[in-house]
């Protein structure tokens, strides 16, 4: 049974918060080292990415994964490998 947007959404943040760590090890990397820290940060390169020699992320966010459960866009922004982060400021 499909959640919807805000179903999903809620249910990745959930996950977010209740995941275990990973006991995976990460992929081999021939690129200098990152010069930030991440998290806090979505991503810790300079250049932009893809970098040669940087294994591609796979890490997907709850907005991101909100916007793939769309019909029409949802299966387009898999397809292309577009991913979203985002936050509101109010004031």
């Amino acid at each position: 049974m499909s959640q919807g947007f805000f179903g999903t959404f809620w249910e990745a943040y959930l996950d977010e918060f209740r995941a275990a760590p990973s006991d995976e090890a990460e992929p081999p990397r021939r690129a200098l080292p990152a010069p930030l820290d991440s998290p806090p940060f979505p991503s810790s390169e300079w250049q932009g990415f893809p970098l040669i020699g940087a294994p591609y992320g796979t890490k997907e966010y709850p907005l991101t994964k909100a916007l793939y459960t769309l019909p029409g866009i949802g299966s387009f922004l898999k397809e292309e490998r577009i991913k979203v982060y985002g936050w509101i400021n109010a004031s």
